[in-house]
């Protein structure tokens, strides 16, 4: 059996959309194309009452519209669609995703941070064709949240923790180049954050480390010279960002500013905005593991949710 679907995930930093063929023999998902564009809901969110302001419902709805549109002319049988990160976080979320629908006409379901961190390890496992026998992390590195799948002996843990590049960045960072004041605020919140939430058990001895999210795939191209345009998941899954390739990546960008991370670097403004808070989170966490690399992963939780869609159902 064939058939053709779309996942959506509407996050706190983007919006993003798969189509692809799903082939249940054998069991494989074949991609046909991907859409990704800023909706920045990190910019609308206030911290104090943990609410998304009204404005943006606009703004991703009609984001999200424009991916409707794209998944109906290619007449995909089923769109999947999931809010996360600080959607799930927000109080007024209800309220935010009802607005979204009654625009759209597209049902949205906000997943657990559970729930996208399993989801988003069966992408990176499937496309990077990882075995079972090998204990891993994935990290999940978002704009509002950055969650974690972890394996180990047969035992699984799922878990998310409220960092997030955009959510940082916009807590903190206010200069252009960043301030040393600013930057040391932003390690010291993630560190406190890390420390709360990961025990040594979960991270001593992996075999292997994954990340996926915008700042990874970023990081990843820029280590390894492929354009912002060019990234693909044929082009950047697999391959390897080394800590030292990081943190000398950290030290160029710091001294940066905005349009010269835009004309220099080749980066977008939306990306070039965060990527120095999202650098220091991933620095941070490879720290906590003691590794000196990590495998880059585009396909994520997109990816896993058309292997897994039973996950999604069960929440509708």
């Amino acid at each position: 059996m064939k058939q053709k679907l779309a996942s959506l995930d509407i996050g706190s930093y983007t919006a993003r959309m798969l189509i692809a063929f799903r082939e249940s023999n054998p069991y494989r998902i074949l991609p046909v194309s991907r859409a990704r564009e800023y909706i920045s809901i990190a910019d609308y969110f206030d911290e104090e009452s943990g609410t998304i302001k009204r404005e943006a419902i606009n703004r991703v709805a009609g984001v999200v519209n424009s991916f409707v549109l794209h998944a109906r002319q290619e007449e995909v049988d089923r769109i999947f669609a999931v809010g996360t990160g600080l959607i799930r976080r927000a109080i007024n979320r209800e309220e935010f995703i009802t607005g979204i629908e009654e625009i759209t006409g597209i049902e949205i379901i906000p997943i657990s941070g559970e729930q996208e961190a399993y989801l988003t390890s069966i992408g990176a496992i499937y496309s990077l064709r990882i075995g079972n026998e090998e204990s891993l992390a994935v990290i999940d590195l978002g704009g509002g949240s950055t969650e974690f799948f972890i394996r180990r002996d047969g035992k699984e843990l799922s878990y998310s923790i409220p960092i997030g590049a955009a959510f940082l960045h916009n807590k903190y960072i206010s200069s252009d180049p960043p301030k040393e004041h600013e930057l040391y605020k932003v390690c010291a919140h993630i560190k406190g954050v890390l420390k709360g939430h990961l025990r040594t058990q979960d991270k001593d001895n992996l075999d292997i480390i994954v990340g996926t999210g915008g700042t990874v795939t970023a990081l990843g191209a820029l280590v390894h010279g492929i354009s912002m345009q060019d990234i693909s998941a044929e082009r950047i899954n697999g391959r390897v960002l080394q800590y030292k390739e990081i943190r000398d990546l950290l030290e160029r960008l710091r001294n940066m500013d905005l349009e010269q991370k835009i004309h220099i670097l080749g980066l977008d403004k939306k990306r070039a905005k965060v990527i120095i808070a999202g650098t220091i989170i991933l620095m941070n966490i490879l720290d906590l593991f003691c590794s000196e690399d990590i495998i880059v992963s585009l396909s994520d939780l997109l990816e896993g949710i058309l292997l897994k869609p039973q996950i999604i159902e069960e929440e509708i």
